[in-house]
Formats: structure tokens, C-alpha cells, sequence
């Protein structure tokens, strides 16, 4: 049996309004992201709607994240598991626990 992955992601940028949520099936939602709340949340010294966000997620083994939009950067370090990141036209990319990306 494969382990839980769980990863830091920090998100930096301008966060002018959050996406809006979209419903999805039940079934897909039990697939993704294990929700937890915001680790840290700072706004940017000196910026009008710049901040840093820092969020642990953690994923079922075989969890889904459907296809999605950042309207910031964002970095990923795996704390334990193996988990595949791909973006569009590009080659998946196979994290592990230790690596970031």
C-alpha cells in the first residue's frame, strides 16, 4: 500500500480576488486535496494585495487534483510520499519526499 503524500505549498504573489469554487461530483472531491487551513497567511510589506500563503495538503494514496489555475506562483516540497506534477505541454514530473518544486 502506498503512503499519504503530504507537501508544504507556498503560494507568492498578487491574490487580487480568489477563484471562484466550481461544484464538483462527490466522487472527485473524495480523489483530491485532504483540506487543512492556511499555515501562515502574511500580506506583503509595502504591496497593496501581494501576499505569502502557506498551506499543508495531503492526498489519499491514488488522489487527484483535477486540472486547475494558480493566479500566483507556487512551490511545492514534498514532506512524505511520492507524487506526480505535470503541466500543460510539459512531461510529468515525479516528486518525492525531500524534493521541491
Amino acid at each position: 500500500m502506498k503512503k499519504p503524500l503530504a507537501l508544504l505549498a507556498m503560494v507568492l504573489g498578487a491574490m487580487l480576488q480568489p477563484a471562484p469554487a466550481q461544484e464538483m461530483p462527490s466522487a472527485q472531491v473524495k480523489q483530491g486535496a485532504i483540506p487543512h487551513e492556511p499555515l501562515l497567511r502574511r500580506v506583503l510589506p509595502n504591496t497593496a494585495n501581494q501576499e505569502v500563503m502557506v498551506f499543508e495538503a495531503e492526498y489519499a494514496p491514488g488522489g487527484i487534483n483535477p486540472r486547475h489555475f494558480h493566479p500566483a506562483a507556487i512551490t511545492f516540497h514534498i514532506l512524505s510520499g511520492t507524487g506526480i506534477f505535470q503541466e500543460d505541454g510539459k512531461p510529468p514530473v515525479t516528486l518525492r519526499a525531500g524534493e521541491s518544486l
